[in-house]
């Protein structure tokens, strides 16, 4: 799918994984960059969708060098939108995953920082 070209493409090269980490890693991204854009609404939606096409084209025919993604970037408003929305989502969901955790050395989970997280804000939201 076009979604799943522009997202594995964007994913940052480091740290270094084992191929299939690397896919395991890169799927985990693709399906969460999917879920989130399926959650935006339909004028987002629309214009990502329609905007990732001359994404696609442009990285299959020059690459994601910074070069020419600033490049792409510069084109337009819009398509610097998409782009920083891809590489966003992308890097997040690939650093959230386990495996890439583990290799940068976060001990935790996002599960784990999550419930932390919840404990603390209960905390903080009972009255005196």
């Amino acid at each position: 799918m076009l979604r799943d070209f522009i997202v594995m493409r964007l994913l940052p090269t480091e740290p270094a994984l084992a191929a299939a980490d690397r896919a395991a890693a890169g799927a985990a991204a693709c399906a969460f960059v999917k879920r989130a854009l399926g959650l935006a609404p339909l004028h987002v939606r629309f214009g990502v969708g329609v905007l990732s096409f001359p994404l696609a084209f442009w990285i299959a025919l020059f690459g994601t060098g910074p070069k020419a993604l600033q490049r792409f970037q510069s084109l337009s408003a819009p398509t610097a939108a998409v782009l920083r929305a891809y590489r966003s989502l992308s890097a997040v969901a690939f650093f959230e995953h386990p495996v890439v955790a583990a290799a940068i050395g976060v001990d935790e989970t996002p599960e784990a920082r999550r419930r932390e997280f919840q404990a603390l804000r209960q905390t903080v939201q009972r009255p005196a």
